[in-house]
């Protein structure tokens, strides 16, 4: 949707910029400006200025400036759009959109966050009537959870009954199932979604309710003639999608800003007990696993993510994605060392004191992993330490750096006893393939896409292409695949500005494409780009000699024969130089040229 110039010149005249930024940070009058700490970087001495008569804001430490919509925009880490109607709401002005079909959205949207609104307040009027919300309010004391957290998360309650909601905030059936409020059971009638649930609302990073999630009480669960759910949680509707929202970031995102440090729960009581123990810049998933759409908005920020749940349990799969996503998204995950057999909001509950401490001592994934490893394995004998060493070789190489792999591996070898020659010789064996650049063995391209050893380099080529695009998206074109559906999938990532909107683009292609691209992101790269693209481009540029050659034996060129035996020379003089690793860089970026002249003559 859009909104006409003549809306954003209304809110921003009616946005008090001072009372805006004070809301983020304490400002002080000094002549006729504003001045206090930046919200946008650290700093001991006030740097940043606030012009109340322009409405605009400038940092002479980080440069940061501009007006309402764009303190909006970052402070929140929201679009235009999103800032522009924030920003209306908060001065109680109506924008008129251009288009009317956009119109007739907004007011349905405007409508379903409304309706979703009133839910919020009934369930927290509910949780706080003497009678009906009695249980659960002693639930939630059991759990330590205080009057002011309750509050500040507007927890409620949902009663037993399957048929209250709806009447009570005045929905219609239609709108009432799809904000996911309800359903229709078999016999056509609507029914609540959520009964006899303490209820936790779920907003959008503006801090408006799309969603709930619900935990059943105790005594509804005994009494129950067959098993429920402990944790419920809204359908996906078009206001939420649970790959992308986090729980709690409308409330700690000021203060995940300004320590430029997020940590992940589970659990929304993770979150509320983190609150109530002082650590103020937690949030949860909302019963899903990290996905890609998580950290694409969680590295808007912060850099620093600790995960405050047992992320060693979930094995090897979880460290190759989350080795990705520090890669992807340019983060640091870090993980809190929970104590065994507890989540966070039960060390809020019995051990508040421990959690600030637990958070801030959260180790590298890496690091945590060996830990864990170290801790609980017996290395009475030396086939013991033997054994150890060889499980925490295999954590080792699953890291994509090797001045990370070399850092650890003298961890290893203090903690097993044994030399570090002796680790290295393992390790280098094990990845003898990868530093070649060429792996022998690929999993992500058996099947449909069993492939030749030249095929192989091109896919490990396309892997550093789709993990981390950037650079390479100018370098590796197209033009350099043979195989058409590598120069499809190339010509697709090299067109898309993140990972994830490649894979949205993939997922509407559907069939083989997408099926290769989704094989390759599985892992990241386990080798140097620099000697994938050497082997590859070297075997390309070999082809197309091969096949001049055939050419020149049934006399089927054109043009200047001398010039064109100079140009073979060039090549094989390149493709030597390559394999004797002299000038790698240069000799690999001149070939590239080479073949990218001969493949647009054809």
């Amino acid at each position: 949707m859009a909104y006409s110039d003549d809306d954003k010149e209304r809110v921003l005249t009616a946005t008090d910029m001072v009372a805006l930024v004070s809301e983020q940070v304490p400002l002080k009058r000094v002549g006729r400006r504003f001045v206090g700490l930046c919200p946008f970087h650290s700093e001991g001495t006030p740097s940043f200025s606030v012009n109340p008569e322009q409405g605009l804001y400038y940092c002479f430490g980080c440069q940061a400036s501009g007006d309402a919509i764009s303190f909006v925009m970052q402070t929140l880490r929201v679009d235009f759009q999103e800032a522009l109607e924030h920003l209306a709401r908060r001065s109680g002005i109506q924008l008129i959109e251009v288009s009317s079909p956009s119109k007739a959205s907004k007011s349905k949207r405007e409508s379903h966050l409304s309706l979703l609104s009133r839910a919020q307040q009934w369930f927290a009027k509910t949780l706080a009537d003497n009678t009906v919300g009695r249980e659960a309010r002693e639930y939630l004391r059991s759990r330590g959870i205080t009057q002011e957290a309750i509050d500040r998360f507007g927890i409620g309650f949902a009663p037993e009954e399957a048929d209250l909601l709806q009447r009570a905030i005045g929905a219609s059936a239609e709108d009432f199932v799809e904000v996911g409020l309800g359903y229709k059971d078999d016999r056509g009638l609507v029914r609540d979604h959520f009964r006899g649930r303490v209820m936790f609302p779920i907003s959008d990073a503006t801090g408006r309710v799309v969603a709930f999630g619900g935990r059943i009480l105790p005594e509804i669960q005994e009494k129950s003639s067959y098993p429920l759910p402990k944790y419920k949680n809204s359908p996906e509707t078009y206001l939420y999608h649970k790959r992308r929202v986090l729980y709690g970031l409308d409330l700690a995102r000021s203060t995940i800003v300004a320590r430029n440090e997020v940590v992940v729960c589970e659990g929304y009581t993770d979150v509320v007990g983190l609150w109530q123990a002082g650590v103020e810049n937690a949030v949860a998933t909302c019963g899903t696993a990290l996905s890609d759409e998580h950290f694409e908005r969680l590295k808007n920020f912060a850099k620093r993510i600790v995960l405050s749940f047992d992320a060693d349990s979930a094995g090897q799969n979880a460290a190759e994605r989350f080795y990705k996503f520090e890669k992807n998204f340019n983060i640091q995950i870090y993980v809190a060392k929970v104590p065994y057999g507890k989540d966070p909001a039960e060390v809020a509950k019995d051990n508040p004191e421990l959690l600030p401490k637990m958070i801030e001592d959260a180790s590298p994934y890496l690091m945590f992993r060996l830990s864990r490893l170290f801790e609980g394995a017996d290395m009475t004998t030396s086939e013991q330490r033997a054994k150890v060493a060889d499980e925490a070789i295999s954590m080792l190489i699953e890291h994509p750096s090797p001045l990370v792999r070399s850092e650890y591996l003298g961890l290893i070898a203090d903690a097993t006893k044994i030399s570090f020659s002796e680790l290295k010789g393992r390790v280098e064996r094990r990845a003898k393939v990868a530093r070649r650049g060429v792996p022998s063995e690929d999993a992500q391209t058996k099947g449909r896409w069993a492939v030749s050893e030249g095929d192989r380099a091109a896919l490990e080529t396309l892997r550093h292409l789709i993990n981390d695009p950037g650079e390479l998206s100018e370098i590796v074109v197209p033009q350099l695949f043979r195989v058409s559906e590598f120069a499809e999938l190339a010509t697709i990532v090299g067109n898309c500005s993140s990972v994830s909107e490649a894979a949205s683009r993939l997922s509407d292609v559907g069939g083989d494409l997408s099926d290769l691209f989704y094989r390759l992101i599985a892992d990241p790269p386990v080798s140097e780009i620099l000697d994938v693209l050497a082997t590859f481009v070297s075997r390309e540029a070999l082809y197309e000699l091969e096949s001049i050659t055939q050419r020149l034996k049934r006399g089927d060129v054109e043009g200047d024969l001398l010039t064109l035996s100079s140009r073979i020379a060039q090549a094989r003089r390149l493709v030597e130089a390559i394999g004797s690793g002299v000038d790698v860089p240069a000799h690999t970026g001149e070939l590239i040229s080479w073949l990218l002249e001969v493949r647009s003559s054809k």
